[in-house]
This record gives C-alpha cells, sequence and structure tokens, in this order.
C-alpha cells in the first residue's frame, strides 16, 4: 500500500498514476494510507473520505481521481455519481 501511496504522489499532477474502472481509465490524484484488507484492486469503502481500495499489504484511500474524458473531482463524487459499489474491483 504504501509503494502504491507513493506512487500516486509522484506522479501527481503528471504524468499522472492511473487505474481501470469499468474498462475505463481513471486518473488518480491524492492518497492516503487506509486501514483494511482484501484482494489487491477491491473497493472496501466509500465515504466522505473517499476510496478505499486494498493493496496487496493494507489499504489506500483516492481522495482525487478524474474520469476518462472529465474534470478532476473528489473521489467521494466519482463514488456517488458513478454508483461505486463496495466489493467491486479498480
Amino acid at each position: 500500500a504504501m509503494d502504491i501511496h507513493n506512487r500516486i504522489r509522484a506522479f501527481d499532477p503528471t504524468p499522472g498514476a492511473y487505474a481501470l474502472h469499468r474498462g475505463k481509465r481513471l486518473k488518480l490524484f491524492g492518497s492516503s494510507m487506509a486501514d483494511g484488507a482484501g484482494k489487491p484492486g477491491e473497493i472496501l469503502a466509500a465515504s466522505r473520505e473517499g476510496l478505499t481500495i486494498a493493496c496487496g499489504d493494507g489499504a489506500v484511500c483516492l481522495t482525487d481521481v478524474q474520469p476518462e474524458g472529465k474534470k478532476r473531482m473528489p473521489a467521494a463524487a466519482f463514488a456517488h455519481g458513478y454508483r461505486v459499489e463496495t466489493g467491486g474491483v479498480l
């Protein structure tokens, strides 16, 4: 989790870290370390703080994201607008 958190911080704002969500690129901006465990990429929680994603060791909380073709937004707004569900995969 620490490696992913550091990579997101290092690549913010360019060139940008990214993940795929429903086959589309999702740029990742801003993260923090979080508690949690699960399969790597599993969405553990969607809250006002952001999206908590399981990593190989621990979890990260994404605070800002940018869906493909859209503007940067808080991860909580993305989760609400794109109907992100706990247990899904990023």
